[in-house]
């Protein structure tokens, strides 16, 4: 089975474990269709089968809102990941990358073109667990690394901020779900906790940063 077939199975349970109940009503309404017509045609049985068709409707529409929520934001690929972040850190100004080591962008040209265009621009901040030849490189060319190895832990969730300080300041968040698919979601302001969490963290490790810093200093 090839990767498309493979994802279109996932796809799929992933969908009837999500609309079970749906599922379910859509074939009870159906069976009630059948009964009321082998019942024989009156006016209380044409109201009934209105009611039932519209009911029918309406599980199909949330079958249908399901899926649709199911596909949102799901990335089968690495590729697919690399040209959503290259859309995201491209087409955005200044970013702040919370990752391990940010090893996604080492073999894609593009991204590190962008990540070395906003270094020399100072638009570009790196909280990593560890530095790699990439991150010296970018450090050199004018990004900000923060380290977190001594905290030695490693957050599952990976997120990417930009237009950062500014007034269109966002984040995108990416985590695998509890089927095993990559979810990238995206917060501003008006969403609430997770945006603000996001600033937290920044703002934690960014004072822990400068408090490490001047105690090597002294």
């Amino acid at each position: 089975m090839d990767n498309s077939k493979h994802k279109g199975v996932k796809d799929l349970i992933s969908l009837i474990l999500k609309s079970w109940k749906e599922f379910i009503e859509l074939i009870g309404l159906i069976f009630s269709v059948i009964v009321v017509y082998q019942t024989g045609y009156n006016w209380l049985s044409s109201i009934i089968s209105i009611i039932i068709i519209i009911a029918i409707g309406v599980a199909i529409y949330s079958i249908f809102l399901s899926y649709y929520e199911l596909k949102a934001n799901a990335y089968h690929s690495a590729s697919a990941i690399n040209e959503y972040m290259y859309n995201w850190l491209a087409y955005n100004n200044r970013a702040i990358i919370f990752s391990r080591d940010m090893s996604w962008a080492n073999n894609d040209e593009r991204i590190v073109d962008v990540l070395k265009k906003k270094a020399e621009d100072s638009e570009l901040t790196l909280i990593l667990a560890e530095r790699t030849p990439l991150v010296t490189e970018l450090e050199k060319r004018g990004a900000h690394f923060i380290g977190y190895d001594f905290l030695e832990y490693t957050p599952r969730t990976r997120f990417t901020v930009v237009n950062y300080g500014s007034m269109d300041e966002k984040v995108a968040i990416g985590k695998e779900d509890e089927h095993g698919v990559h979810r990238i979601n995206e917060y501003k302001s008006s969403d609430g906790i997770a945006y603000f969490l996001v600033k937290d963290l920044i703002s934690l490790l960014t004072r822990l940063e400068n408090n490490r810093g001047q105690n090597e200093r002294n």
